[in-house]
């Protein structure tokens, strides 16, 4: 199969900058299954869920509408091997990657929770292939290694569709595509070459013509999702600190999502914090959420956000009821 490149017409720098964030606020709920901790890593605008599980059999799960508590599928794809789900569209599919037994290769999953049929992919000629996202085309975007130099690997990006398969290429870059919408628009994380610990990354969109850099002042960042809307959720890493602060971009504007601490009755510091990993198109948002400094993997949580509605949202809701209101009361004394 011969590659496509993609060529670089446009490059614009968005910085976001401190006086962008905003103090809207969203309402966070913990999600849990039994003694499963899970990681849930998109939503589809149906309110179904793909991510992993962190339990010791490392399956992945996918699960129908959590919103109404609806059982979770776990399908045993294969039982000696770590697999997971990344994205799920809204007809159902679910992509990600399963690594062989030996820890030496991994293929792309595709997994059709309708039919229960899953598909492997290789990209030729590569070490590991991996499927980040999938939109309702079955476009899909993802990432394969091939050996350089002895034993080290070359990590590349690419799109795959009907016209088959595309690498996205930024000079200086390992380019490192995490989702694509449905107008086939790409974001995803950029690794500055050399940067083996992922301490200086940057996220981005790339439009079909070029890329838009996404970077949150001097600090490294990365996004993981973007919806139709061209919403992103990501994380910034904080230089000093052991946690990262998670962060929505709606509309040029850049939205925390806050860490919560506290301190134990015994004194001791304790810290929550939020990584959104999926945003789909109705704005709702999943993760995960871990507890610093308390060395208890079962305050590990999947998390579900949705915005709290700011109050000129309400006082239109209320004067839109109002109208309507008005109205009806019109029509029925017209008919007296």
């Amino acid at each position: 199969m011969s590659f496509k490149p993609v060529t670089i017409t446009a490059l614009l720098l968005l910085s976001i900058a401190s006086s962008a964030h905003s103090a809207t606020s969203y309402n966070i709920k913990l999600l849990d299954y039994s003694q499963d901790q899970f990681r849930p890593f998109s939503i589809n605008n149906n309110g179904t869920m793909a991510g992993e599980t962190l339990n010791e059999d490392g399956y992945p799960w996918v699960t129908s509408s959590i919103l109404q508590n609806s059982t979770r599928i776990l399908p045993v794809l294969a039982p000696s091997t770590s697999n997971f789900f990344r994205k799920i569209n809204n007809y159902g599919l679910a992509v990600g990657g399963i690594n062989s037994s030996d820890g030496k290769s991994s293929y792309g999953l595709m997994y059709d929770t309708n039919t229960n049929e899953a598909n492997f992919y290789s990209v030729p000629g590569s070490s590991f292939t991996y499927f980040w996202g999938v939109n309702d085309n079955n476009d899909v975007v993802g990432t394969y290694s091939i050996s350089i130099e002895g034993n080290n690997l070359q990590t590349i990006g690419f799109v795959k569709n009907e016209n088959g398969v595309s690498e996205l290429a930024l000079s200086g870059y390992s380019v490192i595509p995490t989702a694509i919408n449905n107008n086939g628009h790409v974001a995803g994380i950029l690794v500055p070459e050399g940067d083996d610990l992922w301490v200086n990354t940057s996220g981005f969109i790339w439009d079909g013509l070029g890329f838009t850099i996404i970077r949150n002042e001097q600090l490294s960042t990365q996004i993981y999702d973007m919806n139709d809307r061209g919403d992103v959720v990501g994380y910034t890493i904080v230089p000093g600190q052991d946690y990262v602060q998670g962060f929505v971009m709606s509309n040029g504007m850049y939205y925390d999502l806050p860490a919560e601490s506290w301190h134990t009755g015994d004194g001791n510091l304790r810290v929550r914090y939020y990584v959104p990993l999926g945003i789909n198109s109705n704005g709702v948002i999943v993760g995960q959420s871990e507890v610093m400094y308390s060395g208890d993997p079962s305050l590990s949580h999947g998390f579900m956000a949705t915005q709290v509605p700011e109050p000129e949202t309400y006082a239109m809701m209320l004067t839109g009821l109002g109208l309507v209101g008005f109205m009806a009361r019109r029509r029925k004394l017209a008919k007296v």
